[in-house]
C-alpha cells in the first residue's frame, strides 16, 4: 500500500507504507494469490457461483 504525503515546500511524496502477505509472511505484490477452488468461465449459467456456494454449504 502506498500514501501521498506533503512536505512544507509543497513537494508530494509517494511512500510504500504496508504490503500484502500471507500468513506465511510471503509476498504476494506482483504475483498474486492461486484461488482455492479454479472454476472456468461458463457464459451459461454462473459456475463459479455455484462451486462457491456449494462449498461453502461444505463449510458449514
Amino acid at each position: 500500500m502506498q500514501q501521498v504525503f506533503k512536505d512544507q515546500q509543497g513537494n508530494y511524496y509517494k511512500l510504500t507504507t504496508a504490503e500484502y502477505l500471507t500468513r506465511n509472511k510471503n509476498h504476494i505484490h506482483g504475483i498474486g494469490l492461486t484461488p482455492n477452488i479454479e472454476v472456468k468461465k461458463v457464459k451459461e449459467n454462473d459456475v463459479q457461483l455455484s462451486e462457491a456456494i456449494e462449498y461453502m454449504k461444505d463449510q458449514l
